[in-house]
């Protein structure tokens, strides 16, 4: 589910792009709404890649990895950079990663990060839309929910999240709930879950508790305290529900899916009055960048209608 790429990937993008501190380089494209001849420019630093159109009141989109991607992953994954380009959209995308919560010192640090973008490059965007994949989702909830409650000036005003598993606690059971007959993958993922919650959350004897207080929505309460503001605005969700394939490939039944958690929030947020948001659902749209079917991907978005959707008041 979230550590799909386990093999492999987190050692390979656990190591840090190459550091380039404000490595720029000018890209250029046509508008797609005048045709004219737009360009961008390309920074790179520890933190990010930006790609910063000419209009500096562009609509900002800031894009997060899942656990063990960074911003070369998105990239590589999302390919959205052309048509963000010809949408004049400046593009962040975010190296941040290896998060299921975000702490009080994750919050400031991506607000300063944030915030010192927008001085350095003298931004005043006219909208700023926040999303991610996977645990890259979670921290784009919570850290959206943080700057909609500190009212920053440049809060968000939409959100998505990709196949995104928020409620943290069915997440803990369902993976502690493996057996030793399961998939190789999904036994892996167990024990990496399990061990990052434990040194994350420095507990033990109430770590059900701890997992609760941070998780963005916990089912077993009703209670969505954590992302609450994102009630306010655009919020959508991708997720691509296929039984067939998790039951094949990693052992876990629907109910185990981070479909199923994500379509059974859905449903209880409509109750409580989320009426901007909404949850996508899509069909063997989900595959890697190698041509492998996976559900868990960040090709079951549609670029063009995500563009759209961004550029739509």
């Amino acid at each position: 589910m979230i550590l799909t790429y386990l093999r492999n990937k987190i050692l390979i993008h656990s190591i840090i792009l190459c550091l380039f501190l404000l490595v720029g380089s000018n890209i250029h494209a046509k508008s797609s709404s005048t045709g004219k001849s737009i360009e961008v420019q390309k920074i790179v630093t520890d933190d990010y890649e930006f790609y910063k159109s000419e209009n500096r009141q562009s609509a900002l989109l800031i894009l997060f990895p899942d656990i063990g991607g960074n911003a070369e992953s998105t990239r590589q994954s999302f390919d959205i950079l052309d048509l963000s380009k010809k949408a004049e959209l400046s593009l962040l995308l975010m190296n941040f990663n290896n998060r299921l919560f975000l702490s009080q010192k994750d919050k400031t640090f991506l607000t300063q990060t944030f915030q010192q973008l927008i001085d350095d490059h003298k931004l005043s965007p006219q909208k700023v839309v926040i999303g991610g994949f996977s645990s890259g989702g979670i921290v784009s909830s919570l850290w959206s929910h943080y700057l909609l409650q500190q009212n920053h000036p440049h809060k968000p005003e939409k959100v998505f999240a990709v196949d995104s598993p928020f409620d943290l606690v069915e997440l803990f059971k369902n993976v502690t709930d493996v057996d030793s007959t399961s998939h190789e993958i999904s036994l892996a993922e167990a024990e990496y879950i399990t061990n990052y919650f434990k040194e994350a959350l420095n507990a033990e004897d109430s770590l059900l508790q701890r997992i609760a207080e941070v998780s963005p929505f916990d089912y077993s309460t009703k209670n969505f305290e954590n992302i609450e503001e994102l009630k306010q605005i655009d919020f959508r969700i991708y997720t691509e529900p296929d039984s067939v394939w998790w039951k094949e490939n990693r052992g876990f039944d629907f109910e185990e899916t981070d479909s199923y958690q994500l379509i059974r929030f859905a449903e209880l947020a409509k109750e409580k009055g989320w009426n901007h948001l909404n949850l996508i659902t899509t069909t063997n749209k989900g595959y890697r960048l190698n041509g492998q079917r996976h559900p868990h991907s960040w090709s079951i978005v549609d670029k063009a209608e995500l563009i759209n959707w961004i550029t739509t008041e």
